[in-house]
């Protein structure tokens, strides 16, 4: 049986001889002795981009061609027995796994098992180009996303924020905060409900299989956004482009200080009429369309 595939069936009883794994496995104990040294510095950083940058370049000088994709997964569950785990751990994560999958070309997907952590952690698929499966709870994942497939089992906040290319789907329980916020390009795919969804996006496509929450692309300027269930209010606001589509109902004050951009809504058009809060007065620009007729600008 893989190492990979011990640690997590038998968890359970792994914390007494998971030591005993760990030193004789040289790789394991390799990654080991990086985080060791890196965890040991101390330094202040200004943003996420600012801690994975640090991390890389501490790790740059360390050759990980002769590890495994599941060194790097059983080293993951490794950390999970500890009582304290740094919060910017992901972004080192990360950090080894591009540098594994820039040395290699490894073309098979990377299993990060993160749902036996006393906290979330956060930074995992920063800068991705390849295949990640995360099993258990995380945040801030998929940032700047190059390329590649992200997939999440399990509940998460921060998703896709810069990304520009590959996919990430969140099959997840409870609502996701943030999602696709400055995304350029790529896709979304969250199975549940969802709140702060496209701020600010560029390009790309998100898709909600559940309900959005107000502000639904809030400030977009491109990209395609589509919930399957209901948005709140200011749906659209200060929209400058983009295209948003909603199959169920919206709330009041739709395209409020929009300027650019379309909207489709399913509802009748009679709905909106009974309901004239449903389309702001603000609204500047850009075209709103029920059930496929355009009802701004009439």
């Amino acid at each position: 049986m893989k190492l990979i595939e011990t640690l997590t069936e038998e968890y359970v009883q792994v914390q007494e001889s998971v030591q005993q794994i760990i030193c004789s496995n040289e790789s394991i104990k390799k990654l080991q002795n990086i985080w060791s040294y890196i965890e040991t510095g101390t330094k202040t950083f200004c943003d996420e981009r600012d801690v994975y940058d640090f991390l890389a370049d501490k790790i740059e000088n360390f050759s990980i061609q002769n590890i495994t994709a599941e060194d790097i997964s059983s080293f993951c569950i490794q950390q999970t027995l500890r009582k304290e785990t740094p919060e910017y751990f992901g972004f080192f994560l990360s950090a080894i796994i591009n540098k594994h999958f820039e040395e290699t070309k490894y073309n098979e997907t990377y299993q990060l098992v993160t749902k036996y952590f006393k906290q979330r952690i956060a930074g995992l698929g920063f800068l991705n180009e390849t295949k990640l499966f995360i099993q258990g709870d995380c945040r801030y994942i998929g940032s700047y996303m190059k390329n590649g497939k992200i997939t999440i089992e399990g509940n998460c906040a921060d998703v896709g924020e810069r990304m520009s290319g590959g996919d990430l789907i969140v099959n997840n329980e409870r609502p996701v905060y943030f999602a696709g916020n400055q995304m350029s390009g790529g896709n979304i795919l969250i199975h549940h409900d969802c709140a702060n969804i496209g701020h600010a996006m560029q390009g790309g496509t998100i898709l909600i299989e559940g309900n959005g929450d107000d502000n639904v692309g809030f400030q977009q300027e491109g990209g395609y956004i589509i919930i399957k269930g209901f948005a709140g209010k200011f749906l659209g606001r200060e929209k400058k482009g983009g295209t948003i589509e909603v199959h169920e109902e919206t709330g009041s004050f739709m395209g409020h200080l929009m300027e650019d951009g379309v909207i489709h809504v399913h509802q009748e058009i009679s709905e909106l009429k009974q309901n004239p809060l449903r389309i702001s007065s603000s609204i500047k620009g850009g075209e709103i369309y029920s059930k496929g007729i355009r009802v701004y600008p009439k």
